[in-house]
């Protein structure tokens, strides 16, 4: 890691270093680090060497590795760090007639020469720290990555999008230079954990339970258990978990294979996700844990279950009810505020500024049309979010509505 002087200690040893080289060409040449426009202005009468810092980018192999940052309160629990690729642009100026040999001999110069020097070593640095006193207090030497150089290859059409964003210079032959990584500290200071006081480290198996098959798939209340089927289910303190809801089912009630566990009554209907939840005990001298082992999730659909009074467990059936009044209707399980709701007598679906949903979230009531056909009972249907309470079926071979629902049912009068 290093500090506010990375990129410019980075910049700085690599002007140097072409600085040097390109002397052979002429005593008085010089390498800048500065803008197109003004390089051109400085090379006036001079041969000049160019080097642009034109982009950064972000460290791909560096981006995600200070993660995460901050704990569970916003602190930081570590010194944030960014890493970084710069992007130059190295270009040759000079004042030579009535050809430009001159910058093309220097340019084949800075490109070999940073072929052979494509480290920036630490001795480099540090001996930039003793000559330079702009630089003393850079830290690149002691990051922990080397920089390195290599050439980048760009595009005819991408060059010409870089050089016509230079409005005040004309295109000069440039080649281009990228340095990975900068490693950037940050400044904050980060809240440290005491040191561990104790290390526990061991091996202990464990099964995790498998569920294979869940029934009844579709259940409403009346049906109080369902059955889960698989394996390694059996254990000591096993639990159920209904969607957030956990429940602990009865020890005569599970097997190595099987448990039965009563659907609780404070979810809502819908489609219901089920997870086993078997508590695994670890022990190892003066440390205990108990890790909760988590099984696949399964889903099953809870229908809601209109039911003849307020607190009652009993599937309602008929109801009878005069048009313009009220139709008061109670169900189970209790629904979500956020839940659609919809209530169809026969196969009309009532509109939903007619149902009124009470405290409680467990009873409405519908207003019967005044237009509504009368004379006849019509089935009833009690619909959340698309699923709809069970229908009975006449089982009774000798009624004429053998096989068909028949409840619950409403009577129009």
């Amino acid at each position: 890691m290093t500090n506010y002087l990375g990129i410019a200690t980075a910049t700085e040893i690599i002007r140097q270093l072409l600085e040097n080289e390109i002397q052979v060409v002429d005593s008085g040449a010089k390498a800048a680090a500065t803008t197109p426009d003004k390089a051109t202005v400085a090379a006036s009468g001079n041969k000049l060497l160019n080097l642009f810092l034109y982009h950064v980018t972000p460290n791909l192999g560096y981006r995600n590795m200070d993660l995460p940052l901050r704990d569970s309160g916003g602190q930081f629990v570590k010194n944030p760090q960014i890493a970084l690729d710069l992007h130059y642009l190295l270009t040759a100026y000079s004042d030579s007639t009535p050809n430009d040999l001159a910058a093309q001999q220097m340019l084949a110069i800075a490109m070999r020469t940073l072929e052979e020097n494509s480290v920036l070593t630490r001795d480099r640095i540090a001996a930039l720290k003793k000559t330079n006193p702009d630089f003393q207090k850079t830290d690149l030497d002691a990051q922990v990555e080397i920089v390195k150089l290599s050439i980048e290859h760009l595009s005819l059409e991408e060059i010409s999008k870089l050089w016509s964003s230079f409005f005040q210079t004309n295109y000069r032959l440039s080649v281009f230079y990228k340095a990975t990584v900068i490693l950037l500290d940050g400044t904050i200071q980060p809240k440290y954990a005491l040191r561990v006081a104790n290390r526990f480290v061991y091996v202990s198996p464990f099964n995790q339970p498998f569920i294979e098959k869940i029934d009844p798939q579709i259940t409403d209340l009346s049906t109080p258990q369902i059955t889960l089927s698989g394996r390694n289910i059996k254990s000591d303190g096993i639990q159920v978990m209904f969607d957030g809801v956990v429940q602990t089912p009865q020890p005569a009630n599970v097997s190595e294979n099987q448990i039965i566990v009563d659907v609780p009554k404070n979810i809502t209907p819908g489609i219901k996700q089920v997870k086993i939840i078997n508590p695994y005990n670890l022990d190892k001298s003066s440390f205990k844990e108990t890790i909760p082992i988590q099984s696949n999730i399964v889903s099953f659909v809870l229908a809601p279950m209109i039911v003849d009074g307020p607190g009652s467990t009993r599937r309602a059936k008929t109801f009878t009810v005069s048009r313009g009044k009220k139709l008061a209707l109670n169900f189970m399980p209790a629904i979500d505020k956020n839940q659609k709701v919809s209530v169809l007598i026969g196969d009309t679906v009532l509109p939903s500024d007619k149902i009124e949903i009470m405290p409680g979230l467990s009873s409405l009531s519908i207003i019967i049309p005044d237009n509504f056909p009368v004379g006849q009972n019509y089935l009833l249907r009690l619909r959340v979010d698309d699923i709809e309470n069970f229908l009975v079926v006449d089982d009774i071979k000798a009624d004429p509505n053998y096989g068909k629902y028949i409840e619950p049912n409403v009577a129009v009068k």
